[in-house]
């Protein structure tokens, strides 16, 4: 897998990353999600990827590049038995749509969120999981 770089693991900055999805994850619920659909997308697409660069960072692994955050759904789902293919696929779809929003201002409508919403925080739950489980083991 290319733009996939060995880097010494460093589990205090995937905590701080698990502490910032966190947090805007609280932010996300507070507000009302389907007022700003194109936001809550961007939001949760930001939560979900801190979780997979806090899981490689974890790993000793740090993706580079024009398509890092490619990389990093590519990484998670080929290394790691946390997300299905779907909730994979489903979270590069995210990806692109959240580059539509962010570079190109396109939006999406209510209609996205209410079809992915459970999706995107099952996948939050099993990173945080997964995060929290490793860090925890790694104190012990």
């Amino acid at each position: 897998m290319h733009d996939i770089i060995l880097i010494t693991p460093d589990p205090e900055r995937a905590k701080s990353m698990l502490n910032t999805s966190k947090t805007t994850l609280e932010r996300l619920k507070s507000t009302d999600q389907l007022k700003f659909p194109s936001d809550t997308a961007k939001d949760y697409y930001d939560c979900i990827r801190e979780l997979m660069t806090a899981i490689m960072l974890l790993d000793g692994k740090k993706a580079i590049g024009e398509y890092a955050h490619k990389r990093t759904i590519e990484y998670i789902a080929k290394n790691h038995s946390i997300l299905t293919r779907h909730e994979a696929d489903t979270i590069d779809r995210l990806r692109i749509i959240r580059n539509d929003i962010a570079y190109e201002g396109k939006t999406v409508g209510q209609d996205y969120i209410i079809r992915n919403q459970m999706l995107f925080n099952m996948a939050l739950e099993k990173l945080s999981g997964e995060i929290t489980q490793r860090i925890t083991a790694r104190s012990t």
